[in-house]
């Protein structure tokens, strides 16, 4: 990886943001899953820091960010905020499970900001499966932050709009809805692929890591502009 580790803290809409930033090259933003925090992208950081400006953070309520109690929001207004913050016209985005929701309704509000998506989820998608007790024991209690605001109209009727290239990474053993989404993503957005990596489940990332940075900069290295 080149270029020093920068940290620091944000001011967004009404929370406090702390994010870090490695590498050099095109801005790559990372978004985490609700089970988790910056530091679960700790494996991409030598592989991705190579090619790209590698931005990740906290979202609100997560880590080492701050948040006010009560206080409406909405994740990719956050995400916003904190590119504007780091003068960052345009990114690479890269989200897992929230973070990959959130990274889609983005690419719907400010699609020229937007050269490349890595995602496999939506938001506005209705399931009948019911989540496991110890998941939702994990996943962020929203309510304890405050009432997000989801996109409007949702994601999840609007995917065909999104023209950046988009990889649908997926594990083939996360739950049955997870599975359903990305298939609803590869086939909605004109310029997706999906791609299962075998043996992993909700967090591909952090469970083979090495496969994950061979998949993802694959990718990108074949996307004109994203590379």
């Amino acid at each position: 990886m080149t270029g020093a580790l920068e940290e620091g803290f944000a001011d967004v809409n009404g929370a406090t943001l702390y994010y870090d930033v490695a590498g050099n090259g095109e801005p790559l933003v990372l978004f985490h899953a609700g089970i988790a925090d910056r530091r679960m992208w700790d494996g991409q950081l030598e592989a991705f820091g190579e090619r790209y400006r590698m931005i990740r953070y906290d979202m609100r309520g997560c880590g080492s960010s701050e948040a006010p109690t009560g206080a409406p929001f909405s994740h990719h207004d956050d995400l916003r905020g904190l590119l504007d913050f780091l003068g960052i016209e345009r990114a690479i985005l890269v989200g897992c499970s929230i973070g990959a929701r959130t990274v889609i309704d983005f690419a719907l509000a400010h699609p020229a900001r937007v050269p490349a998506l890595v995602c496999p989820t939506v938001s506005g998608f209705e399931s009948d499966e019911e989540s496991p007790e110890e998941w939702d024991k994990l996943v962020v209690a929203d309510e304890a932050l405050g009432k997000e605001r989801l996109a409007q109209p949702s994601a999840v009727n609007r995917l065909a709009e999104i023209q950046a290239p988009t990889l649908v990474v997926a594990g083939d053993l996360d739950r049955p809805e997870v599975d359903v989404r990305a298939k609803l993503l590869s086939r909605s957005i004109l310029r997706a692929q999906k791609v299962v990596v075998n043996g992993t489940a909700h967090v591909p990332s952090m469970e083979k890591p090495q496969e994950f940075n061979r998949v993802v900069l694959g990718f990108l290295s074949g996307v004109s502009g994203a590379g």
